[in-house]
């Protein structure tokens, strides 16, 4: 089998989904073009939620309570509201994850099915659907979810240093 340059094609994907024109070629190939941008999209929601999910607990009451509301002896404390909190948050994650994970293969098998075609049009446009959504997705990866971490940790550490700090006094 060999890739081919061709501007028809026969039950793409799904029976009945031919095309015997340029326009109809260049539809597929926009349809598969914003398929993988979304493809890389849900893998990067796919890796901010496995590092919501594998948080440690005792970061979760800076997002639940406004810190300064709390009095000088309990403030450096990060207690969650409860157990049963933390568990329907875990929960609440793992549901999240097994959603986005089903659209994952879901829209990455579409995609391979797609190049299975062999049809050169449409396998440049899903290369090309996925380095610009990776590029893009990864942009504002870094740009809110790894800063999101970053503060997290940060946030973390300055705890640590406070409680030395104030053992040592």
């Amino acid at each position: 089998m060999f890739f081919i340059f061709t501007d028809k094609f026969k039950n793409l994907i799904f029976e009945g989904w031919t095309s015997t024109n340029i326009g109809g070629v260049f539809g597929a190939c926009s349809a598969f073009f914003v398929l993988t941008m979304i493809l890389e999209g849900i893998t990067r929601l796919e890796i901010y939620l496995r590092k919501q999910a594998s948080r440690n607990p005792l970061t979760y009451a800076m997002s639940y309570a406004d810190i300064s509301d709390r009095s000088p002896l309990l403030r450096p404390l990060m207690i969650p509201p409860s157990i049963d909190h933390i568990r329907r948050r875990k929960i609440k994650y793992h549901i999240g994850k097994s959603v986005v994970r089903l659209f994952h293969v879901l829209f990455g098998y579409i995609v391979m099915l797609a190049v299975m075609s062999y049809n050169a049009w449409i396998f440049i446009a899903i290369i090309l659907g996925s380095g610009i959504g990776h590029f893009i997705f990864s942009v504002i990866q870094r740009r809110y979810i790894d800063t999101i971490q970053d503060h997290v940790e940060e946030t973390n550490e300055t705890h640590n240093f406070d409680q030395s700090y104030s053992s040592i006094s």
